[in-house]
């Protein structure tokens, strides 16, 4: 709970609140009937996020004053039913404050999730297979919908590419679990961006020798149509063009392949899975809109060379996270210190432990810097 307040700048936001309803208050205030109404809709949110915390509080208070009277008069059986209650709390704080982490209107977007080989070769080209398979199965455990958009195959094994689409599930109870039954897919796989480290015996060679992968994932949200950027026609440029590698005959002897430069920025999309140019090209135009959604909301006018470099090189000294299954076994991320050695289950999509202390790293490192400023 008092993380919870620490989150949401308790003291900070009473004052806010103060300071609202005071406006609110006086007699100018509909003198300006679109200031006025942005000021009661603050109120209302500000209040509605005070009056949670506060009633946790409350019960929290209530359910601790019964702990000490059931402790004190020996009520074994009621002294277990507060621990309970006060465990039951904790998880709803808990609850609350991913909650106010995942704030931002784009977390509760779906996403387009992107994987690179990077240096390392062959192994490199296992490994992001390796990485989308992770990712699809953490998707499909949280029953979320997805699909394969493209994949680039690699010229032994794995991938050179892929691209994956993970939908949102908006029919959500906001009682649940926010991992369970996941409505904020953008939100928690934002953290996933970057490049991931993978140390182990190479399965490729003719003797076993350790070997060191790259791979870089990128996520973007993918905005609604109401959302959605606004994209003039001649800022287009959509060609046509043979699918690649296997697919069929009809695949492979008509330009059903889509390529959408969008000519201001540079970014290029291209789909060439489904066997309809028209299903193509809407699969490219999906893909531009969440890449330029993202350049907006993070404000980098710039190309999509230019995005993908904040990532870091696809190389040593760069990653995120290592996962090292030889000469010991042990995932650890490079942000929050969270670590594992069950690499099975974790490269098998068990990824929440991972996402939480992100997101939780992130939003402390976030907390960290406006203290810093205010300090200035």
């Amino acid at each position: 709970i008092e993380r919870l307040k620490s989150a949401v700048d308790w003291d900070r936001a009473e004052s806010k609140l103060a300071a609202l309803q005071q406006k609110q208050q006086s007699e100018s205030v509909w003198e300006n009937a679109a200031s006025a109404q942005k000021i009661f809709q603050e109120s209302a949110a500000l209040q509605s996020q005070l009056s949670d915390v506060k009633t946790l509080i409350s019960e929290h208070d209530d359910v601790c004053q019964l702990l000490d009277l059931a402790e004190q008069n020996g009520q074994h059986a009621e002294a277990v039913e507060c621990a309970s209650l006060l465990v039951e709390l904790k998880d709803k704080a808990n609850n609350r404050l991913l909650r106010h982490m995942l704030g931002q209107e784009s977390d509760r977007m779906s996403v387009v999730l992107e994987v690179h080989a990077g240096a390392g070769g062959t192994d490199s080209m296992d490994w992001a297979d390796m990485l989308l398979r992770m990712y699809t199965r953490w998707a499909e455990q949280k029953e979320l919908r997805t699909e394969l958009v493209e994949k680039q195959l690699g010229e032994v094994a794995g991938i050179r590419s892929a691209i994956l689409k993970i939908e949102t599930d908006h029919n959500i109870d906001e009682s649940t679990d926010i991992f369970n039954v996941c409505e904020y897919v953008y939100g928690v796989l934002k953290g996933e961006a970057g490049v991931h480290r993978l140390v182990r015996l190479s399965p490729f060679g003719s003797t076993p020798k350790r070997e060191t992968s790259f791979a870089s994932v990128a996520v973007y949200p993918l905005p609604q149509e109401a959302q959605r950027p606004k994209i003039s026609p001649s800022d287009l440029r959509i060609d046509t063009y043979r699918a690649s590698g296997a697919g069929g005959q009809h695949v492979n002897k008509t330009e059903s392949a889509v390529r959408i430069t969008h000519l201001p920025s540079g970014i290029v999309t291209a789909s060439q899975e489904d066997r309809s140019q028209h299903r193509n090209k809407a699969i490219a135009m999906d893909m531009l809109y969440a890449k330029l959604y993202k350049i907006e909301i993070t404000k980098q006018q710039a190309t999509r060379l230019s995005h993908l470099s904040s990532l870091g090189a696809n190389e040593f000294g760069n990653q995120i996270r290592n996962y090292v299954l030889h000469p010991y076994k042990l995932i650890r991320d490079l942000r929050s210190g969270h670590q594992s050695s069950n690499v099975e289950a974790v490269l098998d999509g068990h990824l929440d432990p991972f996402l939480l202390a992100v997101l939780t790293s992130n939003h402390n490192n976030s907390q960290q810097s406006v203290v810093d400023r205010k300090s200035v």
